[in-house]
């Protein structure tokens, strides 16, 4: 494995895309927060850096995955029942499914000059397709990843790849698609920080 530094920067040039790195904070950095969806956020962050609060998502998808909610998963199932034309008990065991944070991160950076948790793209085939040959070079095996269409971009993707160490695909839902400008032509992808010196060493080979 290479002993040069891994960058952001260097992940891009190395498999194309605009990805946005992402820290979860234990204390709250001393940044204004905004108030916006994480899939907004993570569409936006690409150009400027923001910070996500508590106080400031406004989502309660987001607020349960990342661990600032408690007791909305009974309305939050109405919600996605309704919007995805789904029985209220498919809905409950598909939330039960989603990864979600335990309440001690206290603000979520995108586009932080910190060193990144995860890193957060809205990528089309090809770049995916790297990244996945990067991944089957490193590990010698296949990337097995599981998707869902609910809190597709803040649970199943950052929370899940910040929990796991590993990679994470989603399609997006209905909600993130509009919300975080996701292309038609594009998919949500995960990489945890941990991961990209195996990714960059996989690529060069």
């Amino acid at each position: 494995m290479s002993d040069v530094k891994p960058t952001v920067r260097s992940f891009e040039e190395s498999f194309g895309g605009t990805w946005v790195p992402v820290k979860f904070h234990k204390e709250a950095p001393e940044r204004e927060a905004r108030k916006l969806r994480f899939c907004e956020a993570a569409a936006e962050a690409r150009w400027s850096e923001i910070v996500l609060t508590p106080e400031s998502v406004s989502c309660p998808g987001a607020r349960r995955s990342l661990g600032w909610s408690s007791g909305l998963d009974e309305g939050l199932a109405e919600e996605v029942a309704k919007t995805q034309s789904l029985t209220l008990a498919t809905a409950k065991n598909l939330l039960k499914d989603v990864p979600r944070l335990d309440g001690s991160v206290a603000a979520v950076g995108l586009g932080t000059k910190d060193v990144p948790d995860v890193l957060i793209s809205y990528v089309q085939p090809p770049t995916a397709m790297k990244i996945i040959r990067a991944f089957q070079k490193s590990s010698k095996g296949n990337l097995n990843p599981s998707l869902s269409s609910v809190l597709s971009v803040c649970g199943n993707v950052a929370v899940k790849s910040f929990l796991t160490r590993e990679i994470t695909f989603s399609f997006g839902c209905d909600l993130s698609r509009n919300w975080g400008s996701i292309g038609r032509d594009r998919l949500v992808v995960g990489v945890p920080w941990s991961m990209v010196p195996r990714l960059l060493d996989g690529g060069r080979k």
